[in-house]
């Protein structure tokens, strides 16, 4: 991002609190809460390993991205969550929440921090602190991913 306009969502660290918590850790929640507890590590290694590759089309023009989606055959579902995943990205560094040296997953890390903040934005999302707890601890213990 070369622009000196703000990331939408990313204006400011109370929208971006909100935009983690409306988007990006809901998306994750739902996901969680879905499943039986045993498969939470293996989802959480498959949106780190989604968060690295929403990074590396951080910089990709449109055309770029869109022949990689048909080259791994993403549905639009699933473009539609890596575009927002690279969206979310981009808004954090342009905010400094996460450096380009950060391993992308960080994001979700940063995220959980922000929101944990503020019990507003959990309750009204209805968000469950022991499931963003444990994602939080998944990412801390697991550094190398």
């Amino acid at each position: 991002m070369q622009s000196n306009q703000p990331v939408w969502g990313f204006e400011n660290i109370d929208a971006a609190r909100e935009y983690f918590a409306k988007y990006l850790l809901n998306y994750i929640h739902i996901e969680l809460e879905s499943l039986p507890k045993e498969e939470w590590d293996k989802t959480l290694k498959t949106w780190a390993k989604m968060c690295m590759f929403a990074q590396s089309l951080a910089e990709k023009s449109d055309e770029e991205r869109n022949k990689l989606y048909q080259k791994y055959n993403f549905d639009q579902v699933m473009i539609g969550v890596i575009e927002d995943l690279r969206h979310t990205i981009i808004g954090a560094k342009s905010l400094q929440i996460i450096t380009p040296k950060d391993k992308a997953y960080k994001v979700i890390q940063k995220a959980i921090e922000l929101v944990l903040e503020e019990e507003d934005i959990l309750k009204s999302l209805q968000l469950k602190k022991e499931i963003l707890e444990y994602i939080l601890n998944f990412f801390k213990l697991n550094p190398k991913l």
